[in-house]
């Protein structure tokens, strides 16, 4: 039901209240890859540079974690690519490989 919420305040535009349920979640499923790069997202689509770059890195050192995510390096490799994260993203290319 949160995620539903969240997928609507994107639709309507309204990051913000999308980024807390999508914290929310995170919370509740800290190991799910996909709540904590869907909060990366969020936060630069709301103007949040600094913030969005700062909650990939923590994706990055969660990632590093032995099982904390299952198989996310390679999509976190994209996701470097598209914030031109070079390094970061060549590195998790390389673990992923």
């Amino acid at each position: 039901m949160r995620e539903q919420r969240s997928r609507f305040f994107c639709a309507a535009r309204e990051v913000r209240p999308a980024i807390e349920v999508v914290r929310q979640l995170k919370n509740e499923y800290p190991h799910d890859f996909l709540f904590c790069l869907e909060e990366a997202n969020l936060r630069k689509d709301a103007g949040e540079g600094m913030r969005a770059v700062d909650a990939y890195r923590q994706i990055q050192t969660d990632n590093a974690k032995p099982g904390y995510f299952a198989e996310a390096r390679m999509e976190l490799a994209d996701f470097g690519w598209a914030m031109r994260c070079v390094d970061s993203a060549t590195t998790m290319m390389r673990r992923g490989l």
